[in-house]
């Protein structure tokens, strides 16, 4: 088993391990299937690992896949303390590079250049806030998730399983977080890769919540294994054509 305290352990767990969660939502994602009150079984596809250049920080982005669904382990680390989240991608958000993100009318991610009609992609600045629909208690309501103190934190990044052929690359990670009553209350921004474009890196959103250290187990392979994938995965591929 994972040594839970240990941060190192967090950052090598192998692509084919199996990680079960049991935090509130997983345990009602099982009710609702008919499956009783148990956490449920994922298995590792793939990892992103994101330092900043200084190193003032670290995020490990961990696919999740089961037969229906995929989520994201996100580690983050700062000094020796580990913070883990679980996070899933929207529907109502499609990932893409930074001219996708204006041509597909996302453009609420960034804030209005000086000339709308003039502008780089590479020069657009990430909104401080996102206003995001929620449901809660059976009312849909503008939840403001807003940009934490650490702003935007340029970072590289590596991806894992390796025979993907994706190199090191650029990073930016933005961390948001809204004080509205909400089951996931923290947002996140990724842009990875696209140094080599002028359209930008990929840039995808989560939102999700933190869990505790007790409502997760791991049950680690002893190397990477491949894994099958029951979908293509959508961020290997528009990086490839991105680096």
């Amino acid at each position: 088993m994972l040594d839970k305290n240990s941060p190192a352990a967090w950052k090598k767990i192998p692509i084919g391990s199996t990680i079960t969660l049991t935090d509130g939502q997983s345990i009602k994602d099982s009710m609702e299937r008919g499956e009783g009150v148990v956490g449920r079984d994922y298995t590792v596809d793939s990892v992103w690992n994101i330092f900043h250049d200084e190193r003032l920080a670290e995020w490990l982005l961990y696919k999740l896949s089961a037969d229906d669904q995929d989520i994201w382990l996100v580690v983050r680390i700062v000094d020796r303390t580990v913070d883990l989240l679980v996070c899933f991608e929207p529907d109502e958000f499609e990932p893409g590079n930074r001219k996708d993100a204006i041509d597909q009318d996302q453009a609420w991610i960034f804030e209005e250049p000086d000339d709308i009609d003039n502008f780089k992609y590479d020069d657009l600045k990430f909104t401080p806030e996102i206003i995001w629909e929620i449901t809660t208690d059976g009312e849909d309501i503008d939840a403001v998730f807003k940009m934490k103190r650490t702003g935007v934190m340029y970072c590289s990044c590596t991806y894992r399983p390796e025979s993907s052929g994706l190199g090191r690359m650029m990073a930016a990670v933005i961390e948001y977080r809204t004080k509205a009553e909400f089951e996931n209350p923290e947002l996140m921004l990724f842009e990875l890769g696209g140094e080599n474009s002028s359209d930008g890196g990929l840039i995808t959103l989560l939102i999700g919540c933190s869990i505790n250290m007790s409502e997760i187990e791991v049950l680690e392979l002893q190397a990477d294994k491949p894994v099958e994938r029951h979908k293509p995965s959508l961020w290997e591929k528009v990086l490839k054509k991105l680096s």
